[in-house]
């Protein structure tokens, strides 16, 4: 909405007047009243609609249902409403790839609660004043932290090897890569396999794009790759406000990289220690 839901809605009704039917209107009806209004039953009544139009198309279903699921779990925070919408995805489709997805997706609603659990025991092994870890002298926390890495990353793995679908795991492990191992390149890899996933919402892209460009600028020293990334997110919506974020990012990327690169140089021992590959009983460690 621009501010001014109830409006926004009328207007979109006026439209749909030459159109009746229209699955974006009323998708759109739909995502005004969870998004803005906060009224999740009279978005699930617009999504209703939808369903029992019988000019809506297999994949529109599974859109409707699959958004209607994201509502349930990030506004009402309830597993079993979100699984009942993608059983519908089940019956209403059967022996299709949204079929076999929704299965997939009902199948780790319950394991995202372990998952963040985990996220945010690993979130705070590093203090804020550690992380940059190239300036401190001493025992590093990361060291003790590196053990629990792999196996985090092979829990991990496990689970994506079951549901390749499941975007809070592939996130996870991106950021294992990039933060624990330093590698990007296998991190931005995780990011594309999520960009490539259907049914993701415009904000998640958003966010995964523009940590890319993160990636790209601070790991990489590789404006170009950044300014692509930042592309990308203009190309989802140009008038919207995340493409004007990114725009005025993209001016500003040269500063970026600049503001990024050491002051003195960084002696090799700082990146053996930042991935932990300095055997502890080394000479050189300390």
């Amino acid at each position: 909405g621009n501010g001014h839901p109830e409006e926004a809605i009328r207007t979109i009704r006026e439209e749909m007047r030459r159109f009746p039917g229209d699955f974006h209107g009323d998708l759109m009806i739909a995502s005004i009243r969870a998004e803005d209004l906060n009224d999740l039953e009279g978005a699930t009544l617009a999504i209703e609609k939808i369903l029992t139009n019988p000019k809506t198309t297999p994949n529109h279903i599974a859109a409707a249902l699959n958004t209607l699921a994201d509502w349930q779990l990030r506004y009402a925070g309830d597993r079993d409403l979100a699984a009942d919408s993608l059983q519908q995805i089940v019956q209403r489709l059967p022996d299709t790839d949204w079929s076999q997805r929704a299965k997939e997706r009902i199948a780790h609603l319950a394991s995202n609660e372990a998952l963040a659990e985990r996220k945010e025991r690993t979130a705070i092994v590093l203090k804020e004043g550690e992380k940059r870890i190239g300036l401190k002298k001493g025992p590093l926390v990361v060291e003790l932290n590196q053990a629990g890495a792999a196996e985090r990353a092979k829990k991990l793995l496990d689970q994506l090897a079951k549901f390749p679908e499941d975007t809070d795991a592939r996130e996870a492990l991106a950021r294992i890569y990039s933060d624990e191992y330093d590698r990007p390149e296998m991190a931005l890899q995780e990011y594309e396999t999520l960009m490539a996933l259907p049914h993701q919402p415009a904000r998640r892209q958003v966010q995964w794009l523009n940590t890319i460009a993160d990636l790209e600028v601070r790991k990489r020293d590789n404006i170009m790759g950044a300014a692509a990334a930042l592309q990308r997110v203009i190309d989802l919506n140009p008038n919207a406000a995340a493409a004007e974020v990114a725009r005025t990012r993209m001016s500003r990327l040269q500063l970026e990289a600049r503001a990024n690169k050491p002051t003195a140089p960084v002696h090799l021992g700082t990146y053996e220690e930042r991935i932990g590959l300095k055997p502890r009983n080394s000479p050189d460690s300390r």
